[in-house]
């Protein structure tokens, strides 16, 4: 496991208007770093016309917070400390709970949140034994951010074995896929 330098995205502002807000919408389709436009132009397909004209606010957090989804709002920091100087990982990844929270939540007796407590206790086990602490591994709801904004979570997640007795998957990665797209049919 190796830690990403972080720096300031001095091009953050792109993002934002002149008071410092925009839209889930609007701030998807100004996603240009390649590694992350594919994933950018995906969510636009699920998002509900509700999720499209949420505001995210550029604000000052913690130091150590560089983005935040609390009482479906999102806030990023304008002086956070972004991998490779590009805040695009953190506004999807802070998008990613907007899109499965409030279904995880409403929905913690259900069989997809079982089958998502499953997945992640799996890769938390085998992960943190092979001390590799990501913050994916910090709860569910981190899990299923990272395991799509994070491409060094997702590489890893992608060599561990699938669970036995759910349904055939190659890897925990395909498996956890498959149940990433329930959840947004579901939405």
């Amino acid at each position: 496991y190796t830690t990403q330098q972080t720096f300031r995205d001095e091009n953050i502002d792109r993002f934002f208007d002149k008071n410092g807000t925009t839209t889930v919408s609007s701030i998807l389709n100004k996603i240009t770093n390649p590694e992350l436009k594919l994933l950018a132009d995906s969510l636009k397909k699920y998002l509900t016309s509700k999720q499209k004209d949420v505001v995210i606010n550029l604000t000052d957090l913690n130091p150590s917070t560089r983005g935040l989804f609390f009482g479906n709002q999102i806030f990023i920091n304008q002086n956070g400390k972004f991998p490779k100087g590009d805040a695009s990982k953190t506004i999807l990844h802070e998008i990613i709970h907007l899109m499965t929270s409030q279904y995880l939540s409403n929905n913690r007796d259900g069989e997809l949140y079982k089958d998502f407590k499953k997945l992640y206790d799996k890769a938390y086990k085998e992960l943190v034994q092979d001390n590799k602490p990501f913050y994916g591994l910090s709860n569910i709801d981190e899990f299923i951010a990272e395991a799509f904004s994070n491409s060094e979570f997702i590489k890893e997640l992608s060599q561990l074995d699938s669970i036995e007795g759910i349904k055939k998957y190659d890897n925990l990665f395909q498996e956890f896929v498959d149940r990433v797209l329930g959840i947004i049919k579901k939405i």
